[in-house]
């Protein structure tokens, strides 16, 4: 994707106002490993661009709209922001909805609905072209001499820069010819979407059309798939059912409906569904659809017949974390400040799984006793994707040492067990900052990850306060964790309190770090 300027600040300089923004496609957004474990960005970057790289078919969803190529839009041609240093600002900026557009003067000129989107399916074009190089890369390395790749990447990236901000200008101008039309706000959000906007900036848009009647199928999807950026799964899940209802097969349709439907365990009814919708038989795409649906159904399945036999018995440890969510203030203006003020507390319960990662749970359980997660912050929250804490080192003044931080010593990992348990929405797991490195930092799960069973131990899950973990402010305390969101002051764990063990009490193995 387009280079994005980071406008963030540590907590003593904090970002620009707004929420965190997190892409959708990861492109050419690599992880900055700088003075952070290599193992734990790793894991933290492989399972977001899984997350995001679900092949979204943008332009071949409706190949129809592809037989008329449009004209060029009539503006000057701006640098491109692959160009730009790091100390300007990318075009992304320019997409904050302005609050006094209605009372400019109508521009005369403003391109008619139709040619506008003819634009926007151009700006999908170039996004599945760079979708396809990137794809390739990955599926056939060595295939393709790398300088050739990032040659065209980098012509591909220019000229998507260059059409996002020339199409940002004739929908700002069609916007305050016909402030109360919906498809240029609805087109609006969608070219914001693709460069990398904030869920919280997105919304507004396209709710804005949705609400004046406009009903295709892209908008509702884009609507769900927002919904589900923000953690709000359950109203994604809502209103890609509504649009299916409405629109039948569209394909970008279902693979927000399929995000949707995985994290809130509602697999059988998706298998249900594309059974019911392609009754002579599945499409490409939706045959892959309903193989990983069946895939990760069946693996559910084994996880749901194991927690009823654990609530049946009543007897694994549980402990209770008090989480009080923050932000950093602003002042009458909406200028951030540096000030962090609360937005309130919320109570999660943990169920620990000493039956499957017994040693795990012991220093879980030891570091909890002594107070060692108290006062410490969740340094990194990816949208859809995890939230992580326990690092000790986020307890001082200074953001950058975030991330690196541990209890003195490491502990054996026991993903390898015989019934290792997997990572489903609610899930809780150690993050190794390499091999055989894991210590006091947790991570928990948003949704599904198949790509990490085998790799993390999986020690517990959420028990109660599931939504207090996915209102985790997204972003990150340090630059050094990777691009994922802005800086934040990061979430407290107030308290971390033992409200059971069993009778008997295993000990902690530990070995030198």
């Amino acid at each position: 994707m387009t280079k994005r300027k980071q406008t963030d600040r540590d907590a003593k300089q904090p970002a620009d106002a707004g929420p965190p923004a997190v892409s959708w496609k990861p492109w050419q957004t690599w992880v900055t490993v700088a003075s952070i474990a290599a193992v734990a960005l790793s894991i933290s970057y492989r399972v977001w661009v899984r997350s995001n790289n679900d092949d979204d078919a943008f332009a071949d969803d409706h190949p129809e709209q592809k037989a008329k190529p449009p004209g060029p839009i009539a503006q000057p041609k701006p640098k491109s922001a692959t160009k730009k240093s790091e100390d300007d600002d990318t075009f992304l900026s320019e997409f904050q909805q302005k609050d006094d557009d209605k009372e400019t003067p109508p521009t005369k000129g403003a391109l008619s609905n139709q040619e506008l989107e003819r634009h926007f399916n151009s700006l999908l074009e170039v996004r599945a072209q760079l979708d396809q190089l990137n794809q390739d890369a990955r599926k056939k390395p060595g295939e393709t001499p790398p300088a050739k790749i990032n040659a065209e990447r980098e012509r591909l990236s220019e000229q998507f820069d260059q059409t996002a901000v020339l199409l940002e200008k004739a929908l700002g101008q069609a916007k305050i010819a016909r402030p109360v039309d919906p498809a240029p706000r609805w087109l609006a959000g969608e070219v914001l979407m693709l460069v990398g906007g904030a869920p919280e900036e997105v919304y507004p848009h396209l709710q804005f059309a949705a609400a004046r009647g406009l009903k295709t199928p892209r908008l509702l999807g884009s609507l769900a798939r927002t919904q589900f950026e923000s953690n709000q799964f359950a109203e994604a899940e809502r209103t890609a059912t509504l649009a299916l209802d409405a629109h039948g097969n569209d394909r970008y349709l279902w693979h927000a409906y399929m995000r949707a439907a995985a994290s809130t365990n509602r697999l059988e009814q998706l298998i249900g569904r594309l059974d019911a919708a392609f009754p002579t038989g599945l499409t490409g795409w939706a045959r892959t659809l309903r193989s990983e649906a069946v895939e990760l159904q069946a693996q559910w399945a084994v996880e749901e017949k194991v927690r009823l036999a654990e609530t049946k018995a009543d007897d694994l440890p549980r402990v209770r974390l008090v989480i009080e969510h923050r932000r950093f203030a602003k002042d009458a203006a909406g200028q951030q400040l540096a000030t962090i003020e609360s937005t309130g507390k919320e109570e999660v319960i943990l169920e620990l799984f000493e039956n499957e990662a017994p040693n795990t749970v012991a220093n879980f359980l030891d570091l909890v006793g002594r107070g060692f997660y108290d006062g410490t912050s969740f340094h990194l929250a990816i949208a859809t994707v995890m939230a992580v804490g326990g690092d000790p080192n986020t307890k001082n003044a200074d953001p950058a040492d975030d991330g690196m931080g541990g209890p003195g010593h490491v502990i054996p990992a026991e993903h390898q067990a015989p019934k290792a348990r997997r990572l489903f929405r609610g899930s809780l797991a150690m993050l190794p900052n390499g091999p055989r490195s894991a210590g006091s930092q947790f991570f928990f799960t948003l949704s599904p990850r198949r790509d990490m069973h085998g790799e993390v131990t999986v020690f517990g899950r959420v028990l109660k306060g599931q939504e207090a973990v996915d209102n985790i402010t997204r972003g990150r305390t340090t630059r050094n964790v990777g691009v994922f969101g802005r800086i934040i002051p990061g979430d407290l764990l107030v308290s971390a309190e033992i409200l059971r063990k069993r009778a008997h009490a295993y000990p902690v193995k530990k070995e030198k770090k």
